[in-house]
């Protein structure tokens, strides 16, 4: 199954730059610790822009319930997207998947075109296991008023250092990460505040497990996207 690589254009990167400014505290009454979780249910169309060479553009959508968790993440123009090689997201115009990393919960693939889904449990959230640091000035995106922190992801092995823009309602509008020489954003295109139904973040009771696949041959030549420890998370 894919991995959710796409993320690597928002939040997987070496250490980052922090913006400019640092007050310790915001109009909207956010303060520095973990990343607030969203007052609305809202659906959120990014642009992700990878600035490699030539430079990878693609649309990324999340739907969000009230309070953060569950969340849905497809990518709606994947067909038409999917232009290099870094994120092989061609194909997946149909699918999603819904992300809770509550404890007791489980985050699931899910393929209306196989109408089948799968379980994985490595973290793909783009949201979780953030903390803001300092409040830098107020900007808008997307034509959405909203303020820029820093911030800081940690991993086991290490930490990023982000830049967030978040809406009053604690929606983020913006990731940006500065690589050496260059930098990669993810930025809302449009935001819609609107009820989601619980079902969207549900696996279809009529929909099977999806069956593993058949072991390799032996010396079999793994793709460039494929684990050489184990299945794709």
């Amino acid at each position: 199954m894919f991995s959710l690589r796409v993320w690597a254009c928002a939040l997987i990167w070496p250490v980052v730059a922090f913006a400019d400014g640092g007050e310790p505290s915001s109009g909207y009454g956010f303060h520095p610790g973990p990343l607030p979780a969203a007052t609305r249910d809202v659906s959120v169309t990014y642009r992700a822009t990878i600035n490699t060479t030539p430079k990878e553009t693609y649309r990324i959508r999340l739907r969000i319930k009230q309070g953060g968790m569950p969340y849905v993440i497809d990518f709606p123009n994947a067909a038409r997207e999917h232009t290099g090689p870094t994120m092989p997201i061609g194909g997946l115009e149909d699918s999603y998947w819904v992300v809770d990393t509550r404890p007791g919960q489980e985050n699931h693939y899910i393929d209306p075109t196989n109408r089948d889904f799968d379980r994985f449990h490595s973290n793909p959230g783009p949201l979780v296991d953030i903390t803001l640091v300092s409040y830098a000035r107020s900007t808008t995106v997307a034509g959405q008023p909203c303020e820029l922190w820093n911030a800081i992801r940690r991993y086991p092995q290490l930490q990023q250092r982000l830049e967030m823009c978040l809406s009053r309602d604690a929606v983020v509008l913006r990731v940006t990460a500065h690589h050496p020489g260059f930098m990669d954003t993810l930025e809302a295109e449009t935001v819609t505040y609107q009820n989601l139904p619980a079902s969207l973040f549900e696996v279809p009771p009529s929909y099977p497990q999806m069956m593993p696949p058949p072991p390799r041959p032996p010396n079999t030549k793994l793709g460039p996207y494929e684990n050489p420890g184990g299945p794709p998370p």
